[in-house]
C-alpha cells in the first residue's frame, strides 16, 4: 500500500508468484506455553508436524488468496519396513517383492455398481494399512503351505523421514 501512492496513475502493484523461499509473505511456528528454552523431543516435533500438515495447513489453504503453505521443520511420520537382507535371502525374496506386496495391500479398489431394484450400491474394497501390525501381517509368499509375512523379513516400525531442514527460533 505504501508504494501505491508513488506509482503512476492507473498502475496497481500486486504480489508476484512465490518462486523461492525468500518470497514467502508470512512465516509462523507452532509453540506451546510450556516449551521454554528446552530442546523438544523427536516425539514432540513429530506431533507438531502432524498438526501442521493435517490441521493447520488445510485450514490456511482454504483462505482466499493463499497460494501455498510450505511446511518446514519437525519430523514427518513414516511407516517403515526395515528389510534384513539375510532374511530376504533365506526366503529367496527380493526387495521388489516386498515393495509390491506392501503396495498391493495398501490400496482401495472399485467393485463397480450393484443395481438393486430402484437403488444402486457402490462397491469398493478398502485395503488401507492402519497400523504397524497391518504391515507386518502382509503375506509375501507361502512355502509348503506356510505363509511368509513381512514381519519375517523386516523390522516394521514407525519412524521419521530424513529431515530436509530444521527451523530455529
Amino acid at each position: 500500500l505504501e508504494i501505491g501512492s508513488k506509482m503512476p496513475t492507473g498502475i496497481t502493484p500486486v504480489l508476484g508468484p512465490v518462486s523461492t523461499g525468500l518470497g514467502e509473505v508470512y512465516q509462523y511456528t507452532l509453540d506451546h506455553p510450556d516449551d521454554g528454552k528446552r530442546a523438544l523431543s523427536v516425539q514432540e516435533l513429530s506431533e507438531r508436524r502432524i498438526v501442521q500438515d493435517w490441521v493447520v495447513r488445510p485450514m490456511l489453504r482454504s483462505i482466499s488468496g493463499v497460494a501455498e503453505i510450505n511446511s518446514q521443520g519437525g519430523y514427518v511420520k513414516q511407516y517403515q519396513a526395515l528389510v534384513n537382507p539375510d532374511r530376504l535371502r533365506h526366503y529367496n525374496l527380493t526387495m521388489e517383492q516386498v515393495y509390491q506386496a506392501i503396495a498391493r495391500n495398501n490400496a482401495n479398489a472399485s467393485g463397480g455398481v450393484l443395481p438393486q431394484y430402484t437403488e444402486q450400491y457402490l462397491i469398493r474394497g478398502v485395503g488401507l494399512i492402519r497400523t504397524v501390525e497391518d504391515i507386518g501381517n502382509i503375506v509375501l509368499k507361502e512355502e509348503a503351505g506356510v505363509p511368509v509375512f513381512v514381519r519375517n523379513v523386516a523390522e516394521v516400525k514407525i519412524g521419521t523421514e530424513v529431515r530436509q531442514g530444521a527451523i530455529i527460533k
